[in-house]
């Protein structure tokens, strides 16, 4: 049988055979190997990077590394009391050290790299005056750890196809610092997050390159042609039939009944393997360990909680980790061991109020118990940046309040700036306040300098009491306008003969 056209199926062989050649060349089991000082790498060391290409796998590990290093750090020293000593010259010192060279920069890759390789390691470099000058992360796959048999280390090698770049050995193994994910004895170079998935990722990626393959080819029936013509009378309908557009129409000309015939051949969709490429997706998402999209989808609030949960208690096992090698080997030394030695905390400083809401903040900023300077501390410590006060422009007079119904005249704000010249000023000056004591101050004081005639006062507290009730007191606005405007009108007008003038609140 003799077909037209090119042939338009591929052997399929090409991706196969690389995962048969990859799962060839893994190698042996560390328990299969016979004792050697220099400890082998794991048989996926080579993979490691093109797994951590993969979609999922590459967000998997930048979303841990961000958790775990991406929150920033600072250091701490206690006084003998607990408290914390801010002043300290070996925090100042690392806090220093840390700040030029980027610290925070570095623990990101360096997370990173120990959670894709399995492990990152490290060199300090300490300049002629023993201060650390730089902090470089190396390559995971040509670094190598020699160990006698009861696991000393004895030597650290750079390799390149075999031969040996770099060595530190003696006192120069204190210029190595090595971060692990998951070492053990029988995986003296750590645990890739992406080890137990290796397998499941090259079979998503040979999924993938063979349904690009069925797209292009299953996506339209295969047209199949039978002619009884010699291939010389054939060719002509041959390349029509090849350079004919999707919607064109194909007309053959003085053929008889039985000489060509044709059919479509069409492809059932395999349904039957969705299940399992759903199952090599949950997996990949297990082995991960990461708070995915494609993980938390479908979860429920609960369970989406649970599952949170056991992913910050991972990243504060890695954290510690990091943490205890970033003091013991790096801290130390900028410090020349002295004591004490800055701890690494993870996250900014803790200030007590994370788990304070608005509301109880407000309530703390308008409480007459609270100087200025407390009330500022407050605010900074919650982490709202407050710009430097310019009291002759917005005319803060001051931030102590008292209660409207206590009266105007107790912890009476004393005045900064000269009462406005004219009704109009003061009007405009009473918009951009929004404290209710203030405002009235504002009124008062004008009204005293002369600035202001009765009627006027009267109108504009009206106003801004009114103003104030309706939004802190919409239920009983009424009352409290009434009785708040009274009070404030008495302390206002003079006595006549000792008896009080009458107040009437205007409509």
């Amino acid at each position: 049988m003799k077909l037209f056209g090119r042939r338009l199926w591929g052997s399929g062989g090409d991706a196969a055979d690389r995962f048969k050649a990859r799962e060839a060349s893994k190698g042996k089991d560390y328990n299969d190997y016979s004792f050697t000082e220099r400890k082998p790498h794991p048989a996926n060391m080579t993979f490691y990077e093109d797994w951590s290409k993969d979609p999922e796998a590459s967000a998997a590990l930048t979303i841990r590394s961000k958790m775990e290093a991406g929150v920033g750090f600072h250091t701490l020293v206690t006084k003998p009391n607990g408290e914390s000593d801010e002043s300290h010259p070996n925090k100042l010192k690392v806090d220093k050290v840390a700040e030029e060279l980027g610290f925070d920069e570095v623990l990101e890759k360096v997370s990173w790299q120990r959670l894709a390789k399995g492990f990152a390691p490290t060199e300090l470099d300490w300049g002629y005056d023993g201060q650390l000058d730089s902090w470089t992360l190396l390559p995971s796959e040509s670094f190598f750890i020699y160990r006698d048999r009861r696991g000393k280390v004895l030597k650290y090698t750079q390799e390149e196809a075999r031969k040996i770049v770099t060595t530190w050995q003696g006192d120069e193994l204190q210029n190595i610092v090595l971060f692990y994910n998951h070492e053990t004895p029988m995986r003296p170079y750590g645990t890739a997050v992406t080890d137990c998935i290796g397998s499941l990722l090259d079979m998503r990626s040979e999924l993938n390159t063979d349904i690009k393959k069925g797209v292009h080819r299953w996506a339209n029936p295969i047209p199949i042609m039978e002619t009884s013509k010699s291939r010389a009378n054939s060719t002509e309908l041959a390349k029509v039939l090849q350079e004919r557009e999707a919607d064109d129409w194909v007309l053959v000309y003085d053929v008889t009944e039985g000489e060509v015939r044709w059919q479509p051949l069409t492809v059932e969709p395999a349904g039957k393997f969705v299940p399992y490429v759903e199952l090599i997706y949950n997996q990949i998402a297990e082995g991960l360990h990461a708070p995915l999209l494609l993980y938390l989808k479908n979860a429920t609030e609960a369970s989406a909680h649970v599952v949170m949960e056991s992913v910050d208690r991972l990243n504060e096992g890695g954290q510690r980790h990091m943490a205890r090698r970033m003091e013991k080997h790096v801290y130390s030394g900028i410090v020349k061991g002295k004591s004490p030695v800055p701890r690494h905390i993870w996250g900014k400083p803790r200030t007590g109020l994370e788990k304070i809401t608005l509301t109880e903040l407000s309530v703390m900023l308008n409480s007459p118990a609270l100087a200025y300077n407390q009330k500022e501390w407050l605010l900074k410590e919650y982490g709202i940046k407050l710009p430097a006060p310019d009291w002759v422009e917005q005319a803060k007079i001051s931030r102590i309040t008292a209660p409207v119904l206590g009266g105007f005249g107790q912890n009476k704000p004393q005045n900064t700036t000269k009462p406005s010249s004219s009704p109009q000023k003061v009007e405009a000056l009473l918009e951009k306040m929004n404290d209710l004591n203030t405002n009235l101050h504002i009124i008062k004081e004008n009204f005293v300098a002369g600035n202001l005639q009765i009627h006027e006062a009267s109108r504009f507290a009206e106003r801004v009491i009114r103003m104030h009730h309706k939004r802190f007191n919409p239920d009983e606005w009424e009352s409290k306008t009434s009785e708040s405007f009274k009070l404030f009108m008495k302390e206002l007008l003079p006595k006549e003969g000792g008896k009080e003038v009458r107040i009437i609140v205007p409509d």
